[in-house]
């Protein structure tokens, strides 16, 4: 073993010099969390909490102001696919707002520890830079279900056995996931095709259910005339000004080159191209494929050089 190389599995690097500038880092990111974020501590909570009236009474899911166009009603407000709002069933507990923030924040941290192990022993030096980035203090920070979607993408790729109904979760949580499939259809997963299609499926009946059949309707209504929130950085191709048509159209031709090379990226970066609103949190998404296939691949080339 070579002087500088501490363990199987490392590359050849000055670790201790990196824990110098990863472990501060780490130390600066809880700061920052416990300093800037507390004013909008699980600050979407509102938004996961306002479907709650359609769940138990006669409340329409979605506001009748929110279908016309250049209309944005004030949070909190009903945005999000109707499959989404069973999930919101949790904030009926005893301190349901807590306990769905901190399942979001564990949410995070699972996907990452689930994710890292193929780091090498050096993990421990990497998590402090995990816990530093901002899709990741931003995912815990306003506790948006896009933490729910990460924590399933890393199921997926690191257990395909079980990518069906995580892929399913995933896609009932957030809809644009369901893209995702298209990695499955490359492996020839069929079964998992069908329950990751199947999941949000009968999630959104159950909604329908709950509420109205029309819900379907109003959900498709609202996100073509939804208008973005002023002021708010967002990374999406529809933010930037590209017609939503086209981002759609990419989103899908990227999600057939995913299928055809059975690449769980391509299918995730599919997924964020279909997002009409791609906030900070979103890119946590990216992380998956960023820490189970990139980084993996980077160590195991600096291994054969050195």
């Amino acid at each position: 073993m070579l002087p500088n190389q501490r363990g199987p599995g490392l590359p050849l690097f000055p670790w201790g010099l990196l824990g110098t500038v990863t472990i501060p880092l780490g130390i600066l990111a809880v700061i920052t969390y416990c300093r800037i974020f507390p004013p909008i501590l699980f600050g979407d909570v509102a938004y996961y909490a306002s479907a709650l009236p359609a769940l138990t009474s006669d409340a329409p899911l979605y506001s009748p102001a929110s279908f016309q166009p250049h209309i944005l009603p004030p949070p909190p407000f009903w945005d999000q696919a109707p499959s989404a709002a069973i999930f919101a069933a949790i904030l009926l507990l005893p301190a349901g707002n807590l306990i769905w923030g901190f399942l979001m924040v564990a949410c995070v941290l699972a996907g990452i520890a689930i994710l890292m192990p193929r780091l090498g022993g050096g993990v421990v030096l990497y998590a402090p830079v995990m816990v530093a980035l901002p899709p990741v203090i931003e995912g815990m920070a306003w506790a948006n279900l896009n933490a729910l979607v990460f924590l399933m993408l890393a199921v997926a790729w690191r257990w395909p056995r079980h990518a069906g109904w995580a892929i399913g979760i995933a896609a009932a949580a957030k809809v644009m996931p369901v893209l995702a499939v298209a990695w499955l259809i490359g492996r020839r997963d069929w079964r998992a095709v069908t329950v990751a299609l199947a999941i949000p499926a009968v999630l959104t009946a159950a909604a329908m259910a709950l509420t109205s059949p029309s819900v379907v309707i109003d959900f498709v209504t609202v996100r073509l005339n939804q208008q973005p929130t002023p002021d708010v950085l967002r990374f999406g191709l529809s933010d930037l000004g590209v017609p939503e048509i086209i981002t759609w159209f990419l989103a899908l031709a990227v999600a057939a080159l995913a299928a055809w090379k059975a690449s769980f990226s391509l299918a995730v970066l599919a997924t964020l191209l279909l997002s009409p609103a791609l906030h900070t949190h979103y890119l946590m998404h990216a992380l998956a494929p960023a820490l189970g296939i990139w980084a993996p691949w980077l160590i195991d080339r600096t291994r054969v050089r050195a």
